[in-house]
């Protein structure tokens, strides 16, 4: 009787994974996939207390619309869904938030959270088994903690339309080192650069997509240090196309990579505190484009500026609009405006080196001057552009650059966006 029961189970399983999955094998990888990156998020302190008069979206109005038309959307939960009263240790701040608050994270269509970070242990074990049931009820993939160091290291998996893998690694590198995840330790996962260059590689043989987050840096500080830079880059070099970081709670630089995008810190999204330093956040939404031979790699950044200074918006970030947007976002890409004019003298000078290669190549000649003054035009090799908002053919229909699928049409451009092209100049 127990054999008949397991072979009916076993039965049962099967069916249903043949039905589910069949559509998925037949299916095309699209063209273009879209992932927008949120910073900080701690939905108690403050939050809860204006929840009393405002629905729990009310803290992601400005940026709901975008978290939703986004293939897969990811943020960094930077608390413990736990009722529990027993703190892991003593430190300046500990932080938790009422299991209800989830619905804030539902409600804009979050698939998935880092929570490598240095508050996911404040309520140790109890605190973060407490969240994790929270995330697998709400259906919302998680990565950077687990009962023990392997599941810590074990990526999110988002699966998309045509059978698309999305995974999220997440690391921290702050303190207290008491929270790191060991062999037969709860915790969360530490961004050892041995760790970060195996679990990529292991995660982009099993997903077409990487995105790596990590909890580095030093908080206020608005200038990425050395080793985020090379843990950044290492972890491109070893397959992922998207790193993003978190922690200093103000924004720092924005840099493309040999085929991929590093936002080093995006700053705070919706967090409890009153913090003076805590002024300016930012979403990113980030396409990569399929290549002929199947992989993608970065293409486009949209950039969302927030104002997210508590004090004035009541823990509902609001967007920074006009020149304040143009000046924030030229500081962080480091890059000189250009108008629409001067990106299409660009896009055809790097046609005509395109096409004078072909023909140096048949002649047996390598040199490439066009193509090295068509990039002395724009930005430079590998690196990411900034259009000029000001130019008033942006709110027309406006092709980025000309490897873009197709042209693609903003209404909110004007107020709300600056577009970077990372290939432009590849």
């Amino acid at each position: 009787m127990l054999n008949r029961i397991v072979l009916k189970y076993l039965f049962t399983v099967m069916v249903v994974v043949s039905v589910t999955a069949s559509p998925v094998w037949g299916a095309q990888k699209p063209c273009t996939v879209t992932v927008a990156l949120g910073g900080d998020v701690y939905l108690g302190g403050g939050v809860l207390k204006y929840l009393k008069k405002n629905k729990k979206d009310y803290y992601f109005k400005s940026m709901e619309k975008l978290f939703k038309e986004s293939d897969v959307s990811i943020l960094n939960l930077e608390v413990p869904f736990t009722d529990h009263k027993e703190k892991f240790m003593e430190k300046l701040y500990i932080m938790k938030a009422p299991d209800y608050m989830v619905g804030s994270l539902t409600g804009i269509g979050i698939d998935a959270v880092s929570l490598a970070n240095n508050h996911m242990m404040d309520y140790g074990k109890v605190g973060l088994e407490d969240t994790l049931e929270v995330l697998d009820k709400a259906c919302i993939e998680y990565s950077g903690a687990g009962v023990d160091l392997s599941e810590a290291r074990t990526p999110a998996v988002v699966t998309i339309s045509g059978g698309v893998k999305v995974a999220l690694l997440s690391y921290s590198k702050t303190y207290p080192l008491e929270f790191y995840a060991k062999r037969k330790r709860a915790g969360t996962a530490p961004g050892y650069m041995s760790y970060v260059k195996k679990d990529v590689e292991l995660a982009r043989e099993n997903a077409d997509i990487v995105v790596v987050a990590f909890h580095w840096g030093s908080e206020f500080m608005k200038t990425p240090r050395s080793y985020q830079k090379e843990l950044a880059k290492a972890a491109i070099d070893s397959g992922a196309q998207i790193v993003v970081g978190h922690h200093p709670h103000v924004l720092q630089g924005v840099e493309s990579y040999k085929g991929g995008i590093i936002l080093y810190s995006l700053g705070n999204l919706v967090f409890g505190t009153l913090s003076r330093g805590s002024v300016e956040g930012m979403v990113a939404k980030v396409t990569l484009l399929r290549g002929d031979d199947g992989s993608y790699s970065f293409h486009t950044t949209e950039l969302l500026p927030l104002d997210v200074e508590n004090r004035v918006v009541r823990y509902g970030p609001s967007p920074i609009e006009g020149e304040a947007a143009e000046s924030l976002l030229k500081e962080l890409t480091g890059k000189r405006l250009m108008t629409y004019e001067e990106l299409k003298k660009a896009d055809k000078k790097k046609k005509r080196a395109k096409k004078k290669d072909g023909k140096d190549k048949v002649a047996g000649n390598t040199s490439k001057p066009d193509e090295k003054d068509a990039r002395k035009e724009g930005s430079g090799e590998g690196d990411i552009l900034l259009l000029d908002p000001k130019d008033a053919k942006y709110s027309k229909v406006l092709p980025l650059c000309i490897d873009c699928p197709k042209p693609i049409k903003n209404p909110n451009f004007l107020l709300h966006y600056a577009r970077l092209c990372g290939n432009l100049y590849n």
